[in-house]
């Protein structure tokens, strides 16, 4: 019984280890917090919504790909398109800081 439960921890130990090593991480910064409506992560026809925390943003687990940030702003500040960010295994992206610009 123990050499199954040992067996088991060690697959289950590989299968985590391949899955994170299969993805990777995006991150940046947004200003003026109060300007984002949402954050969206675009890949073809994939789109992940991205929480908002007071202008910080990570989003985990993204497959290795090149992604389009689209942030949609509040009135006065304008939306902001960042293209062709790449992701890739292991590794988190940082996009760096993103100032909103108002209309």
């Amino acid at each position: 019984m123990k050499k199954i439960a040992y067996t088991s921890i060690i697959i289950l130990s590989v299968l985590f280890a391949f899955k994170a090593a299969n993805s990777g991480a995006m991150q940046g910064k947004i200003s003026p917090p109060e300007g984002i409506a949402e954050i969206l992560i675009i890949a073809g026809t994939d789109t992940l919504k991205v929480p908002n925390q007071r202008g910080n943003f990570i989003a985990k687990g993204l497959k290795p790909n090149t992604y389009t940030v689209h942030i949609k702003a509040v009135p006065p500040y304008q939306d902001y398109i960042l293209q062709e960010v790449a992701v890739i295994d292991s590794v988190t992206t940082d996009i760096g800081q993103i100032k909103l610009l108002q209309r």
